[in-house]
């Protein structure tokens, strides 16, 4: 009887034992941090497009110039400049510049290149000349707008051209278009790939 009691007390103890060494084991302390949340936002690229009334910076801004008088051997001032909107991710600039002053099969004017662009691509269909420039530098983001220089500053009409050659640039027109690439994790020769493909000239 007292050997029962006894293996009986044995057995509680080491139930007790035995349940504080479980308790021990699940006993962790632990905490728990707040949310971190990282909120995204879209980067964008705004561009325009305008040029003076007069083809110099004393004139008006404009979207547009009609009624340009072509004469042989004259020099007209034109100064087609695209602005980076305040608030765009940094960018490379292009501009695609189609002339379509032709006489016959034959383009008969020159475009005096403004400072700070460079060619990127030209092509020639039957006179009417495709050409892509490149802004040499890339524009950084502001938070103001950047206005670049022209493109070009002047267009010369060739003096040779007759009064029946005359006839056939009523009406011609030069047209200008803008376009921007992102430089933040693309090299110049991808944004210059997006920008040929962009003009029609990546053939």
């Amino acid at each position: 009887m007292k050997n029962s009691k006894k293996r009986i007390a044995i057995l509680i103890v080491l139930a007790l034992v035995y349940g504080l060494a479980i308790g021990g084991t699940i006993a962790y302390l632990t905490a728990q941090s707040g949310d971190v949340t990282n909120t995204f936002t879209v980067g964008a690229i705004e561009i325009e497009l305008h040029e003076h009334d007069d083809g110099t910076s004393t004139g008006d801004v404009v979207e547009e110039r009609e009624g340009i008088k072509v004469i042989p051997g004259a020099t007209v001032a034109k100064d087609p400049f695209v602005t980076v909107i305040e608030g765009s991710e940094k960018c490379y600039v292009y501009v695609k510049v189609v002339n379509n002053l032709v006489v016959g099969d034959e383009n008969v004017s020159e475009l005096t290149l403004g400072e700070g662009w460079s060619v990127v691509a030209t092509s020639d269909d039957d006179g009417v000349v495709t050409t892509l420039y490149v802004y040499d530098e890339v524009v950084d983001a502001a938070d103001d707008d950047v206005v670049l220089d022209p493109v070009f500053t002047a267009v010369t009409i060739d003096g040779d051209v007759s009064s029946e050659g005359l006839e056939d640039l009523d009406g011609a027109t030069i047209v200008v278009t803008a376009y921007a690439h992102q430089s933040e994790n693309t090299d110049s020769d991808t944004a210059d790939d997006a920008a040929l493909a962009w003009a029609g000239l990546d053939d």
